[in-house]
């Protein structure tokens, strides 16, 4: 693949995990749900969609991981293995996070 290409392609998908990770910023307090009364059916109700604020989180995160993977895949085929290399270290780095619990 052509140099430029590749780094075009590369610069999209930065674009596309930095959009996604303000997403899961702006996304986090789904994760904290209240307003339910102090009732059992009301926890219930209040750990359950907190649980699909998690859920909403951790896949934003994954396309996350996947964007940089991606990036790392156009930057081989362009030749760029130093940019390569890069691009893979920060998606392992959002993987471990996210298997770290989001630290």
């Amino acid at each position: 693949m052509p140099e430029d290409s590749a780094k075009r392609l590369a610069a999209s998908c930065d674009k596309l995990a930095a959009g996604l990770q303000s997403e899961i910023r702006a996304s986090q307090v789904l994760t904290r749900v209240t307003g339910f009364p102090d009732l059992p059916s009301g926890r219930g109700l209040s750990q359950g969609f907190g649980a699909k604020g998690y859920e909403y989180v951790e896949t934003l995160t994954s396309f996350q991981e996947v964007a940089l993977r991606y990036k790392a895949v156009f930057l081989i085929a362009g030749k760029q293995f130093a940019e390569a290399d890069a691009a893979t270290r920060q998606a392992i780095k959002v993987a471990t996070q996210k298997l770290e619990g989001g630290k």
